[in-house]
This record gives structure tokens, sequence and C-alpha cells, in this order.
């Protein structure tokens, strides 16, 4: 259905703009098919997201594994299903033991960024065979953005640290589902390849 869809509407803008090669086509075919895939979750979510009093959480939890994984890459699910069932159990599960749990401990948590800044120096960006990133300008800049993300990112969770422990234990454990999709470990689970294995 999305398919179809995106592919109804990259015809319309084709036949009305004239001038779209077929690689223009099929970038903008894909773009739309990330952003009706991406709407319909969002439908699906955010009634659950308010009914559940998680909102606030949810929307931490969905802004820092988004920004962080347009720069780190990583893991990936290989179905549509797959992946909105993984980021649904992450993002409530995450959010829910966030709230029940104490604050998460400060020397864990330096470890925690710690380690991310090793991971992401090492492994990041992660791509895949369906999606490789060639440019080794690209990946430096990437790699670069990414780490210099996750310092902002520490500092910042270093301050909500004294006003809101379960935000604080959203960022820590969304870091923590992050790093782990840059690893070999989290790239087997999901049957993924690096483009260059």
């Amino acid at each position: 259905m999305i398919d179809m869809l995106s592919l109804k509407l990259t015809n319309i803008i084709k036949n009305n703009l004239g001038d779209i090669t077929e690689e223009k086509a099929e970038e903008i075919n894909y773009g739309l098919n990330i952003i009706i895939y991406e709407f319909i979750v969002y439908v699906v979510l955010i009634p659950i997201m308010i009914i559940s009093g998680l909102f606030k959480y949810c929307i931490t939890y969905i802004t820092i594994y988004g920004i962080l994984r347009i720069f780190t890459g990583g893991a990936h699910a290989k179905t549509r299903l797959g992946c909105f069932l993984t980021y649904s159990i992450s993002l409530f599960g995450i959010c829910y033991l966030s709230k029940f749990i104490p604050a998460i401990n400060l020397t864990f948590t330096i470890i925690v960024f710690l380690a991310g800044i090793f991971v992401f120096y090492i492994y990041a960006p992660g791509d895949t065979i369906e999606k490789p990133i060639l440019s080794k300008k690209q990946i430096k800049k990437m790699k670069f953005l990414s780490i210099m993300l996750l310092l902002y990112i520490f500092i910042i969770t270093m301050i909500i640290r004294h006003f809101n422990q379960t935000l604080y234990n959203v960022i820590i454990f969304t870091i923590i589902e992050v790093v782990f999709f840059l690893t070999p470990i989290g790239y087997k689970l999901y049957g993924c390849k690096l483009s260059w294995e």
C-alpha cells in the first residue's frame, strides 16, 4: 500500500514537473515512501503515547534516537513490520522502565557515554549493503557529527539529571540502544551486513 501510494505521488510529481530524471524520480519515491511510513507509524503511536501518560518521555526518546540515528546509522530490521514492532517495543519499554526505576547511577552514565564515543569512533556511520555510504568525506563528517552530538547530549543529560530523573533515564537507555545497533552484535541480531564486509 505504501509503495503504491509513494509511486503514484512520484508519478504525479514527475508528470507535473517534466524535467525529472529517472534517478531523481527514484530519490523522490524513496523519500515519499519514508514520509508516508513515518506518518502512519506516528498516527498509530501518538494516541498510545497520550493515553499511557508517557507522551513527553516518548518525544524525548524519539528526538534523541532520531537525531543520533541520522548520523550514526546502524543495523535495521529487514521488514517494515519488524521495524515497527522493534521501534514500538523499544519506545514504550524504555519509557515505562525509565519511569519505574530510580535514577541511573552517575558512574554508569559516564561509562555509557564513554563507550558511546568509542563505538561511534570505531563503527559510525554504520551502513548496510542495501544503503551503502561510499564517500570517505561523508563517512568522516558523519562520524564527527555523531560524536559531537553525543557530547552535547551528555551535557544536556547532566543538567536534566537534577530536574527529571525519568527523562534522564530515558536518554541513557536510548543512547545504549543506539550504541548497540552500531555494534557487530546488533548487526548480527538483525541479520544486517555492512557494505564493506
